[in-house]
């Protein structure tokens, strides 16, 4: 397989973009929020055709939640307690 170095760049820009808009989403919103309001909120929603029920945004908050930023209570979703630091913005190099 060839990938362009291109391509992996782009990509992990856009997976940054999305781990810091889910990140700055739940800081907003101290009070929690489910997968299908943060898909929604985003614009992020899956095609139902695809088979997986926004499958994105579960795969964004597993990232954040396997790097303690993000905790799951219940159904909802909050920025994990202490305040977790993630100063740089930036999670892929």
């Amino acid at each position: 397989m060839i990938v362009p170095d291109e391509s992996i760049a782009t990509a992990q820009r856009g997976a940054n973009q999305l781990l810091i808009s889910v990140t700055d989403l739940l800081s907003a919103n101290p009070e929690g929020l489910r997968n299908i309001e943060i898909a929604t909120a985003l614009g992020i929603r899956s095609d139902h055709r695809a088979g997986q029920k926004n499958y994105l945004s579960y795969s964004i908050l597993g990232i954040l939640m396997s790097k303690d930023i993000v905790e799951k209570r219940g159904k909802l979703y909050f920025i994990a307690e202490p305040n977790a630091a993630y100063d740089d913005r930036l999670f892929y190099p």
